[in-house]
């Protein structure tokens, strides 16, 4: 029987954020304030809330009285961490992707019912596409590599069944051996410019596989030139930190999304500090940003973090 006091020892995060630049703990720029402390969920074996003073488990007193959380959430978030906890193992994808999501679901009505000062880790969901990611290394002869799924964990998908069709698979596989045959070759031919060509022209591919497989995938390509450090092709784009200089550097996006990036991160000075009148306008914007981050991962094929 669940005893009311499991704890749990994961990564904390804040609910509102902060603006990236400065020391995390010294220059923080919360949305929300800092006065009411953090809560979290959590599927760890010790339980499924924790506070920044530590776990708390499940502690009805602690999470009424201090946080405004009703006994029906409280009920209900047991009943999702004891799901995982019974979960069958090996876990099917589809399994972990609905408890995902319902993960996500329950972090909405949380982030909801506590006092505006706390900071409610968000659920890390977005509608999950199949990752491909795509890179070249020195040994493998590999374009496209898999992520992994459910429990244990195994590919997410195999390389010789990909919906591709046959000359994209080829050129694909061309652009590789000629990546392998440029390893100890002589630098006047395989320069650093042969290698930024050899990228944009690998970006490319990856851009017409993300058309061809369709938005039941998400095609992330990883450069291995100069392009990845002078943020031509970046790994990483904080959405938050995004600027005016970002958006006409990186590859262009449709102008639907383009509008809506640059209308979503124009409210973001608006929400630096959040009033009790204003959390409903906030949530929104949140959950904007959040499909905006989604769209953008399908269109740049880079991995693109909400920035807190």
């Amino acid at each position: 029987m669940f005893d009311g006091r499991l704890v749990h020892h994961g990564r904390m995060g804040e609910r509102w954020g902060w603006f990236a630049g400065g020391d995390r703990d010294d220059e923080r720029a919360w949305f929300g304030g800092g006065t009411g402390g953090e809560l979290s969920l959590t599927r760890d074996v010790e339980g499924p809330f924790r506070t920044n003073q530590g776990p708390c488990g499940a502690d009805r007193d602690l999470l009424r009285g201090r946080f405004g959380v009703t006994d029906g959430l409280i009920d209900d978030v047991i009943a999702w961490w004891t799901e995982y906890q019974h979960r069958p193992v090996p876990t099917p994808d589809d399994w972990d992707y609905a408890h995902h999501e319902l993960e996500d679901a329950l972090w909405r009505r949380l982030r909801a019912e506590v006092p505006r000062g706390v900071f409610v880790c968000p659920a890390d969901f977005v509608p999950r596409p199949v990752v491909v990611r795509m890179f070249v290394d020195d040994v493998s002869g590999i374009a496209l590599w898999p992520g992994t799924v459910g429990w244990p964990p195994r590919p997410s998908f195999s390389v010789e069944t990909l919906p591709m069709a046959a000359d994209l698979r080829a050129r694909v596989e061309a652009w590789v051996e000629e990546y392998t045959a440029s390893i100890g070759g002589p630098y006047e031919r395989f320069g650093e410019q042969w290698s930024l060509d050899h990228d944009w022209r690998g970006h490319a591919l990856s851009r017409e596989l993300q058309d061809e497989l369709g938005d039941g995938y998400r095609v992330e390509y990883e450069p291995h030139s100069q392009a990845g450090r002078e943020a031509l092709f970046p790994n990483r784009v904080s959405l938050l930190s995004l600027g005016s200089d970002d958006l006409d550097r990186l590859p262009e996006l449709p102008r639907p999304l383009h509008e809506r990036v640059v209308a979503w991160l124009a409210e973001r000075p608006r929400f630096e500090h959040v009033s009790d009148d204003e959390r409903e306008e906030f949530f929104a914007w949140e959950d904007e940003g959040r499909l905006i981050r989604h769209e953008l991962q399908g269109v740049w094929g880079v991995r693109v973090d909400f920035g807190y």
